[in-house]
């Protein structure tokens, strides 16, 4: 929801219309939100799905229809071949693709997945995505980091709650860091929270590419073991603790 707030017009008096990509569409969580923290400003939201059934029970279970999604077109597609098929290019890309809350997608985590990602995205877009991690400072975080910051320049971390952190990065963007100074009245009153803890110093850490740092490829790239070490170790620590 505060990613419209890091482009690079977010402080002009009219921005720009929103064009959104999110790669796991799901329910529609995503989606509605945008509808209703931007609806005005929307220009479009394409929702990528892999899975048929999720769509349809999307749309019979949590209202995925268009009084709620009036600029969202649906496609079911695996949302890699969906981004080399696009021509479109995108303000913000979401990629909230997952197996079991914690699994990225192997070829969803990719250096040449971000490559393609940032095809999509026009100058001065951002894309972000979440990672589960409960030790954050070994094995798929920092990996990941690293991956993002291979293709983009830099990355940017913050912690989204308990074990749940938040990569994102821009195209083309040398200032982007910290964000446009915003008055609280530019926002939503749900969101001045949000925005004032992310915003704080020291909330949001800042990752420069480093060409000596391994990076997960199309050929390498064990996302599901570590992902599965980490929830292991903690679960053990969990079972130990008195």
């Amino acid at each position: 929801a505060l990613l419209p707030y890091l482009l690079p017009e977010a402080a002009d008096a009219a921005p720009a219309p929103l064009s959104v990509l999110i790669l796991g569409l799901a329910g529609g969580v995503i989606s509605r939100q945008y509808h209703a923290l931007f609806g005005e400003r929307l220009a479009l939201i394409d929702g990528v799905e892999v899975d048929p059934l999720m769509v349809e029970l999307a749309r019979r279970h949590f209202g995925l229809v268009a009084a709620h999604h009036a600029r969202l077109e649906v496609h079911v597609l695996d949302g890699r071949v969906f981004l080399r098929a696009t021509r479109r290019q995108y303000d913000i890309v979401v990629v909230d693709a997952y197996a079991h809350q914690i699994y990225l997608p192997p070829h969803m985590a990719t250096v040449s997945f971000f490559e393609e990602t940032r095809q999509a995205l026009r100058a001065g877009g951002v894309v972000a995505l979440n990672a589960s991690a409960h030790y954050p400072g070994e094995g798929l975080v920092p990996r990941l980091v690293n991956t993002v910051a291979r293709v983009f320049g830099e990355a940017f971390l913050g912690a989204a709650g308990p074990g749940n952190f938040m990569l994102f990065a821009f195209k083309e963007r040398a200032d982007a860091w910290p964000p446009a100074r915003l008055e609280a009245d530019r926002l939503p009153e749900a969101l001045r929270p949000l925005w004032a803890g992310f915003v704080a110093p020291g909330q949001v850490l800042r990752f420069r590419d480093d060409p000596a740092a391994p990076v997960f490829t199309d050929d390498d790239c064990p996302v599901e073991v570590l992902a599965s070490r980490d929830l292991a170790r903690a679960a053990a620590a969990y079972r130990t603790a008195p």
